[in-house]
């Protein structure tokens, strides 16, 4: 600072890319400089001389200007945002977020001028660390305009955006305000959206975050749930189903209002080329099955309730995709009580069974079990059900459980020598 003639000379060095970290350079200039409108001024040509956007010097040195001299630097940040040089820069919004240590009403009011002309980009804006300094910045109703003008703008690209911003943000309260939701909802109801946000690494945790904080009504939460039957038609790379977030977020949905949403659930159920079959049970969530997780389950009782009077209005094929799928999702045993019986809706499926097909659903997830213990006892368990079948008033079910109890038995003994050879 005692030799600017020198300093000036090693400009074009200290913000070049090899000029490693010199935030506490440019902050001890900043604040110390006299002759700060000559350096800003010199800095700035150099800047556009060499086509550079590493801002660090410029950006810090301005910020601690501006603690000195506020209305001479928002001059200059003005003028900045209207010349097509400064906007065209990669770093133009994350020079201003340092310079002013977050982001002003009147930062956001430029930023919004520049959206709707469409002369910055969404890179710009994620540079720019605009999701995550906004939170404490603005007021809700300036916040959420300008959201809404990215998503006006760029569409399903800024969903990740707008998300992020709105986990980020700071507000009162365990719900989202009302102004958040309605715009959350909008990107929620979209499959595309739905897709962009869903079939990426992390990607989905801010929306699964904000969507358990949202005070959703029956309708909404239907609106969202087909949204994602749709994006489950168009994901053909299947990568939808296997995310955790998509999962969460789904589950959600249903446990929020299940006798709402069954019906829903069911119909997506009953499609030929249903969504929840080959790996999509898992979009049902974790926990939500009886089989493998710990909970019953999710929609135990609304099943044994709703599902004859539903049956009773579709056709067998429809009924035959969602006996599929549910014998999938639900334990097919009642252990609540000491003595165990089949679960109310699979016991239901057994009695209305019209083909042996019907009944090889259940027999057939009898292998597809978590079980502490001897598999013996676990084969076991079955025998006294199908020894009753046996006697049932449908021949059908009566053929299928002796076919099962020897396929039973066998299993047992070969169970049992496996734990005798074992020492179990």
């Amino acid at each position: 600072l005692n030799n600017l003639e020198h300093l000036y000379n090693s400009l074009s060095f200290f913000i070049s890319k090899n000029a490693g970290n010199i935030n506490d350079f440019a902050s001890r200039i900043g604040s110390h400089i006299e002759d700060y409108k000559g350096f800003v001024n010199r800095l700035m040509d150099l800047h556009m001389a060499m086509d550079n956007d590493n801002f660090s010097l410029l950006a810090i040195a301005m910020h601690e200007i501006w603690e000195r001299d506020p209305s001479y630097i928002d001059s200059v940040l003005s003028g900045m945002l209207e010349d097509e040089r400064w906007i065209n820069k990669e770093g133009i919004i994350r020079l201003v977020g340092v310079i002013h240590n977050g982001f002003l009403d009147s930062d956001l009011d430029s930023i919004l001028m520049l959206l709707s002309k469409k002369k910055i980009s969404l890179l710009q804006l994620q540079i720019g660390g605009l999701s995550i300094n906004l939170r404490n910045s603005l007021d809700s109703e300036k916040f959420i305009v300008f959201l809404q003008e990215v998503y006006n703008v760029f569409g399903t690209d800024a969903c990740q955006f707008i998300v992020e911003s709105l986990d980020y943000y700071k507000y009162n309260g365990d719900y989202l305000p009302t102004e958040f939701k309605g715009l959350l909802i909008n990107i929620l109801t979209n499959p595309e959206n739905l897709l962009f946000i869903f079939t990426g690494s992390m990607k989905g945790y801010h929306t699964n975050r904000l969507v358990h904080k949202m005070d959703l009504l029956p309708e909404e939460s239907i609106a969202i749930f087909e949204a994602f039957k749709i994006a489950a038609t168009l994901d053909v790379h299947h990568r939808l189903q296997y995310d955790n977030y998509a999962s969460e977020t789904v589950k959600y949905l249903i446990e929020k209002y299940p006798n709402v949403m069954l019906p829903h659930v069911l119909e997506a159920m009953a499609q030929e080329e249903s969504i929840w079959s080959a790996g999509w049970m898992r979009l049902l969530g974790y926990g939500f099955n009886g089989k493998y997780g710990v909970t019953p389950y999710l929609f135990s009782k609304q099943l044994d309730s709703q599902i004859p009077t539903y049956f009773h209005d579709i056709d067998q094929v429809a009924q035959r995709n969602i006996r599929s799928c549910i014998v999938e999702i639900v334990s097919l045993l009642d252990t609540s009580n000491e003595q165990i019986n089949w679960s109310p809706i699979i016991k239901y499926f057994i009695d209305t069974a019209v083909t042996e097909e019907d009944l090889e659903m259940i027999s057939l997830n009898i292998n597809n079990f978590t079980w502490w213990g001897n598999s013996s006892d676990y084969y076991g368990q079955y025998v006294p059900l199908f020894q009753d079948l046996t006697r049932h008033s449908n021949p059908v079910v009566c053929a299928w459980a002796r076919k099962t109890l020897d396929w039973l038995n066998e299993c047992i003994i070969l169970e049992k020598a496996k734990e005798e050879e074992l020492g179990y």
